[in-house]
This record gives structure tokens, sequence and C-alpha cells, in this order.
């Protein structure tokens, strides 16, 4: 997955017109992500979202000088995660089918290096469309092993986590300035980052979120 993704950022890359701008941006923001689970209906994990931080780089550059449509490349550090409750058993087996949640969660957070490409629409003077996918490469494990626990994945010779995630995007822009540019993006994985196939009803985890992020333009 991750060398298809890089042969596809040159695919595009060779595209653009070489005589264009490449205008270079410093990008900080923040948001929030989950992790959700499509298809299935077992509800003895219980998940809420927590914030995400994200800070890099973005190169920007338009197919035709004046043109519409644009591409984006950015690589930014992205400090994400989730908090997770287990059943508490001994409470629940006193109501029946109701569960009882344990009152402190497990609270996973990861490191990883998003690569984001994005195609940019700018719609109307200083505003604009953004579509796009990108990339998650795994920084750090520790923490991921934690939600193996957090999702009574036991066997570890079936569940696992990624070290690669794919994911797409979609958001919408606006210019406060001529180089000042806020983003509001939501995003959601691809392939599952973590899985259990053999727990229940086969675990697959994705991760679902929004972000804001402030572009702010470092050269002319």
């Amino acid at each position: 997955m991750k060398k298809i993704f890089i042969l596809l950022l040159f695919g595009f890359y060779a595209t653009v017109n070489l005589s264009a701008q490449i205008k270079l941006d410093a990008v900080v923001g923040g948001g929030s992500s989950s992790m959700v689970q499509y298809f299935s209906d077992h509800h003895q994990i219980k998940i809420n979202p927590d914030y995400l931080v994200n800070a890099g780089v973005m190169a920007s550059t338009k197919f035709r000088k004046d043109g519409m449509l644009g591409l984006q490349l950015g690589m930014l550090w992205s400090y994400s995660g989730f908090k997770s409750y287990l059943p508490d058993w001994d409470v629940s087996g006193q109501n029946g089918n109701d569960v009882i949640w344990q009152s402190e969660p497990n609270k996973i957070r990861s490191h990883f290096l998003k690569i984001p490409l994005t195609l940019d629409f700018n719609v109307y003077e200083r505003l604009g469309l953004l579509f796009g996918g990108h990339l998650n490469l795994r920084l750090s494990s520790n923490e991921e092993r934690l939600a193996l626990f957090a999702i009574q994945a036991t066997d570890e010779s079936i569940s696992g986590y990624r070290k690669s995630i794919a994911g797409v995007h979609a958001g919408v822009y606006g210019k406060i300035t001529d180089r000042i540019r806020l983003d509001a993006k939501v995003f959601n994985d691809i392939n599952s980052r973590l899985y259990n196939p053999g727990y229940i009803d086969n675990i697959q985890f994705r991760e679902l979120g929004f972000s804001f992020n402030l572009n702010y333009r470092l050269n002319p």
C-alpha cells in the first residue's frame, strides 16, 4: 500500500506544469478523532472520541497558472487517539442484560506521520473545496499494543495493528488573508488500523474524525 501511494505521488506531480510556482505553507491545527466499526452489531466495547493535534508543512501548486484546480502535498506529524470502555460485568450482571460500563476509560494515543495528497478546487475567490487521500505511517507502537487489550484481544496471533493506513478526506477552506488560510476537514480510514478477526464478530476499527488547520504561507 505504501509503495503504491508513493508512486501515485510522483504520478500526480508529473502531470503538473513544471513552470508553475510551488507554494510552501506551515501547518498547525487540531480536532477530534475516534474509532468506529462499520457493519457490526457488537456492543461490548464503548468508544469515545479524544483530541488530536498535528503540525507540518504543505506544498501546493496549480495545474494552470491562475486556474481553479490545484494540488497539495503535505507532511504532518499527527498525535491522535480515543477512549475505550469495557463492560463492568460485576455490576452489569445484577441488571440483567443492561450493560454498565467501567467508569475509567483506557486512553489510547499514538504518533503518526500523515502524508496527504489533496485536490484544491478554488470555487469562489477566497473559498474552496478539498478532496483527497492520505497515508498514515505509524511512528509509535506501544500505545497501540494497549489498544489490543482495550478491544479484548487476547490472542496476539490473530489480532494486531497496521503500520501504514490509507485514508480519505474532504473539506472546505477560507483564505483569511493572502498568507493565512483556514481548512476544515473530515477524514476516515480505508483499511482498518486495529483488528481481531477471531473475537466474536471480527473486530475492525477505523479512525473517523475532523480537524481544523491553520496554513501560513512561507514564500511569496
